[in-house]
């Protein structure tokens, strides 16, 4: 990995710290995965519902940011609001990078788009990430073809 990348992503450890947030907490109970989550949507629609996972990569629009959250079992995307979470805690989602595992809880919804989600009234950084995931089309190839 590059070493700019491995340092920003040290800095952003290094930001968590500094804001009171652990960035490797001792222990978390297992939520619901994310495609159990998005499985069971209809039932969960509007109501309270804590999920995790691996993050992917983030869009901001504004005062919204939107966050794909995975696992094996599928995926959800979280939907962060300034307004609902708070300055310091969505000021904080900028040192939340691809590959970190993170905790969201908040209520089920669908966007304006249409898209299953979870909109966030609070998170948890469960671990973070210093290396980058892998490609997603990387692995083996066979260098005699």
């Amino acid at each position: 990995m590059a070493n700019h990348l491995l340092a920003a992503r040290q800095d952003h450890r290094d930001a968590l710290r500094v804001a009171g947030r652990d960035p490797t907490p001792p222990w978390h109970k297992p939520p619901p995965r994310p495609g159990e989550v998005t499985r069971r949507f209809k039932k969960l629609a509007g109501q309270s519902v804590t999920v995790a996972g691996r993050t992917g990569v983030a869009r901001s629009h504004g005062g919204v940011r939107f966050l794909d959250l995975s696992d094996v079992s599928g995926s959800i995307q979280l939907l962060f609001k300034k307004d609902s979470l708070g300055e310091t805690a969505f000021t904080l989602l900028t040192a939340v990078d691809p590959g970190d595992l993170l905790a969201a809880r908040g209520r089920g919804v669908r966007t304006a788009a249409g898209e299953i989600s979870v909109e966030v009234r609070t998170w948890t950084l469960l671990a973070k990430a210093l290396a980058s995931p892998p490609e997603k089309r990387a692995g083996l190839k066979d260098d005699e073809e």
